[in-house]
């Protein structure tokens, strides 16, 4: 018995041992889940990516009419985030799957407004083959934003060093909310920065490397706000090395913004800046003392400013289909001595006043289960008003100093601006096909007399000594050149102050994303833009990219995506160009050039200007003008090196064609003429005078190397950065440049004024002990390149950018040593001419510094991960989130992102930021590039700060700024 019972326990005890592995091996579960809109109908490309507790992710996009099915699961807890294009991402936390059976999940995304989320820790970043996903992207929000400056301007100077060389020679191009030629709203005001996403889209004509995106934020479900004061003394700034003294000078910075529901189906959003700026105009030049002899002439002037802004914004949700945004941006500025600095003598002060109105207003619609629509319209009104403080003739020394009146004059702009877009998107089985247009109207009414008081132009300090010395003498106008004197030109216009134009563009797309397989994409589309200003009426840009992802097997997401692209990309005849053409046509305005007038200081009646040395000059625009394009092609490796890093190498290379210019096409032809006589040369189109016309026979090309890489989704860290090596030639420096030769472009060909060598940059946030944060922001960049050029005109062109030539004969007493080599300043026939931008200019290294404390009061809020409605059938449901769509410019493009009203890291209903904000922290000297005139006696030295980078402000080297911030 005793052994029946003792072999019955190892039975039992053999069978549970035998049954624990088997239990062990019990089924997989599953997750299916069903996406839908706000209609019930059934979203048919969304991703879904489940994420188990210890971080594996598995990820799918295969559906069937919205059911996605993710296989293979272990039983646990999982969240879940499902996005799709045009709707708000959803995400659901501690989802539990079981053995064997499948869970069947219902996600109800929303195209709902905006509302609360309070997120400690950033989104991580992942690669993923989607067209809007490649990594050398910059996203930019939340407490990312504390890195950069405070100050609009400033902060249009960060985003530019953002963008870099890839922006190519215009700069980058901003969007505010989708649109373009707007002004940047406060730092404050704004929700997402974004740079350099789906380069290729065939939404925009200008270049996706250097694009910048700036959403601003909406309102909310519950009401939220913050006021906050900043502030700076010149006491607690290091002083620009190019002054001795300063007067005193402060800024203050009041913003105040609040947000939430009007109903229940309405929110609002509030903010309003006044900035009270006070900053010093840094004069650096050379003059004559009493005794005509040449002394340094250093000054700091006192150049306040006051600026007011303010804008509502209203979203209302029509119905659960239906979405309306309307907001209204309205700015005034008041800004005295403008116009003074470096070799502007305070003479050159102007006043000048601003008001700007902005109304934009957007509609979106989804039709059915695939189909999104938007509807945006925009309207900015402008003017701008200016008065000099001296009317006197100007004086020009070229390189030396800028006296006399300011030959800007009193001018009165007014500028209307309106602007139509239609976007739709359609979901189509493994397509999104994307189409629109975009119409722009513009007109310009613009009164000045500008150069209506005469311009001087001596192209030495020598020269203009000999004169002044001559004159005081009582010597005769001829004695006076004889000795090396004279003034080298004299410039005046006349006629109808009064011009206006009105010009329009249109630019209509159509593009299609093919997700061929879960690991590849394919992106391709045309636009079609046409102006109606020049000849050109017809271009076609043709774009195509394409992502695979190398190792995401069948159905797994990819850590390493490979892209390539392809695209044309044309950009507009300006409206500065446009209005020139029009001002100085002859007509309306007459330009007179007399080149080594006898008359100075007298100005005569421009109608009692007679004679074969006075040139009237008129601008045109080429009959034949063609649109200006660039041919950009990309390659793009990406790689996700952890659940929170990811990193890039991207291959561009880039050609310029049909690029701007400006050419004297009746200059006189080489050879012909005699800088001694100005009656010599033999001209084209006869003794007419100067003939500038505004040409596309420029060209560049570029090549780059651009690395990157992003740190997200840490509790405590978030960094990003990109390094860019780069090489550019070409023969244009932009439509207002004119080349060397007339009828030889080839001499104007060598290194483009954005040719820097390297670029880097570095930004983040970073919570250190005490939950003090810090939020750096690195810019380091190479030299950017100088001309050389001798301040004289020898081939009669009227412009004064001829260069010296690269000595061949050293003992020749026309030879200039300098540290980059002999130049020959009388150039002789056989000498090589030295190519455009042939000087290195100094590095550049800033590092800006935020430095912030938290305190928080009152009750506790929760935590919310936010998440579009959903949730297992029968669960509950999580809280909206999502500012609309965001299918390539459809407005929103996600949730406000960590941090948008304010901190949340104390979780407490009332929040106090102390802070401080130092530019430049380590106080490094970054110099201007060197003065290039052989003829100045600054040549080769800097006479200023560096204006590029994050720091365009002349006033200080290092500057510190305070800030408090109130916020509920």
């Amino acid at each position: 018995m005793q052994f029946k019972n003792t072999l019955a326990t190892l039975l039992i005890t053999w069978g549970i041992a035998s049954a624990l592995p088997l239990a062990a091996q019990s089924p997989p579960g599953a997750l299916r889940v069903q996406v839908l809109d706000p209609s019930g109908a059934a979203v048919v490309d969304a991703v879904v990516l489940v994420t188990s507790a210890a971080g594996k992710a598995s990820a799918t996009q295969e559906n069937r009419n919205g059911l996605y099915e993710v296989k293979g699961l272990e039983p646990g807890l999982y969240s879940v985030q499902v996005t799709a294009a045009g709707f708000a991402p959803f995400q659901q936390k501690d989802v539990a799957v079981t053995a064997g059976k499948p869970l069947l999940m219902d996600v109800s995304l929303q195209l709902a407004i905006q509302q609360e989320e309070v997120r400690v820790e950033g989104e991580a970043p992942n690669v993923s083959v989607n067209p809007d996903s490649n990594v050398s992207s910059i996203s930019i929000k939340g407490e990312e934003l504390e890195s950069l400056s405070d100050d609009p301007e400033e902060l249009a100077s960060d985003l530019q060093a953002l963008a870099g060389p890839a922006a190519g020679p215009s700069g980058g191009q901003i969007y505010i909310d989708g649109f373009s030629d707007g002004r940047l709203p406060p730092k404050s005001a704004i929700r997402e920065i974004r740079v350099n996403q789906n380069p290729f889209s065939a939404q925009y004509n200008e270049l996706g490397y250097g694009r910048i995106e700036i959403f601003t934020k909406p309102g909310a479900d519950k009401f939220h706000g913050q006021a906050s004061i900043g502030f700076n003394q010149s006491a607690l700034n290091s002083r620009n090395p190019f002054v001795l003294t300063q007067p005193p000078y402060h800024s203050e910075r009041i913003t105040a913004e609040i947000g939430g529901p009007l109903s229940k189906k309405a929110s609002v959003y509030f903010n309003f800046e006044r900035r009270n700026i006070t900053d010093t105009a840094i004069i650096n030049a050379v003059v004559l003392d009493p005794n005509f002899n040449p002394i340094s002439f250093s000054e700091a002037v006192r150049n306040p400013r006051m600026r007011n802004e303010f804008s509502p914004r209203i979203d209302y949700q029509i119905s659960p289909s239906d979405t309306l945004t309307v907001r209204y941006q309205g700015e005034f500025n008041d800004e005295k001595n403008n116009g003074i600095g470096l070799f502007a003598l305070p003479t050159q002060a102007t006043d000048e006043t601003e008001d700007e109105h902005v109304f934009q207003v957007s509609e979106t619609h989804i039709f059915g289960s695939n189909i999104v629509n938007e509807t945006r319209y925009h309207y900015q009104h402008q003017r701008t008003k200016q008065s000099p403080f001296d009317f006197s003739p100007t004086i020009r020394v070229l390189s030396s100093f800028t006296g006399g009146g300011n030959n800007d004059g009193t001018s009165d702009n007014l500028h209307s601006h309106h602007e139509l877009q239609n976007y739709t998107s359609i979901s189509r089985g493994k397509h999104i096909v994307k189409a629109g247009g975009r119409l722009r109207v513009i007109t310009d009414t613009n009164d000045s007399n500008s150069d209506f008081n005469g311009t001087f132009t001596f192209g030495s300090l020598d020269a203009y000594r000999i004169t002044e010395l001559g004159l005081q003498e009582g010597l005769t106008p001829a004695q006076i050149r004889a000795m090396g004197g004279g003034a080298d030109q004299f410039l005046i216009v006349t006629g109808i102050p009064r011009t206006h134009i009105k010009f329009a563009d249109l630019g209509l797309y159509l593009e299609d994303d093919w997700r061929l397989r879960h690991n590849l994409s394919l992106s391709a589309g045309v636009r079609y833009e046409t102006q109606n200003v020049i000849h050109d009426r017809a271009d076609f840009a043709p774009r195509v990219s394409i992502a695979w992802g190398i190792d995401g097997g069948k159905s797994g997401q990819p850590k390493t995506v490979l892209r390539a692209g392809f695209g044309m990309f044309y950009d507009r005849f300006g409206r500065n160009l446009i209005m020139q053409a029009a001002r100085l046509n002859g007509l309306n305005l007459e330009q007179f050039v007399v080149p080594l007038p006898d008359f100075y200081p007298s100005i005569p009646d421009p109608t009692s200007i007679t004679g074969s040395v006075v040139q009237p000059t008129t601008y045109r625009i080429d009959p034949s003008l063609s649109s200006p394009y660039l041919i950009q092609s990309a390659f793009s490796l990406e790689r996700q090196l952890s659940t929170t890093t990811t990193a890039s190498v991207t291959y561009v290379n880039t050609q310029g064609r049909h690029q701007l210019m400006t050419r004297n096409i009746n200059a006189p032809l080489p050879g012909t003429y005699d800088p001694a006589n100005p009656a010599s040369g033999t001209r084209p189109f006869g003794n007419i005078g100067n003939l500038y016309e505004y040409e596309a026979a420029g060209f560049y090309r570029q090549n780059q190397l651009i690395t990157n890489f992003n740190i997200r989704g840490m509790k405590r860290l978030t960094l990003f950065g990109t390094y860019v090596l780069n090489y550019a030639r070409g023969n244009t420096a932009g439509a207002s440049s004119f080349p060397l030769n007339q009828y030889d472009l080839r001499s104007s060909y060598g290194r483009s004024q954005f040719d820097m060598r390297h670029r880097a940059f570095l930004g983040g946030s970073l919570i250190m002990p005490r939950n003090m944060r810090l939020n750096p922001f690195v810019v380091m960049r190479s030299g950017m390149p100088f001309d050389f050029t001798l301040g004289r005109d020898l081939n009669g062109d009227s412009i004064f950018n001829d260069r010296p030539a690269i000595a061949t004969d050293l003992t020749s007493p026309t030879v200039v040593q300098t540290p980059w080599g002999a130049f020959d300043s009388a150039p002789i026939a056989g000498e090589p001419i030295v190519q455009p931008n042939y000087g290195p200019g100094p590095s550049l290294f800033v590092l800006n510094v935020r430095f912030s404390k938290v305190f928080g009061f009152g009750k506790t809020t929760e935590t919310n991960s936010g998440g579009a409605s959903g949730g297992p059938r029968g669960g509950p449901r999580g809280g909206r989130r999502g500012g609309g769509l965001g299918a390539r410019g459809l407005s929103g493009g996600g949730g406000p992102g960590p941090g948008m009203w304010g901190d949340a890291s104390t979780n407490h209903r009332y929040n106090l930021t102390l802070s401080v904000f130092a530019h430049n922290i380590f106080n490094i000297v970054n110099l201007a590039p060197p003065i290039g005139n052989l003829s100045s006696p600054l040549f080769g030295q800097s006479n200023a700060l560096s204006g590029g980078g994050p720091f365009p402000s002349q006033s200080a080297n290092r500057r510190i700024m305070f800030q408090v911030m109130f916020s509920f």
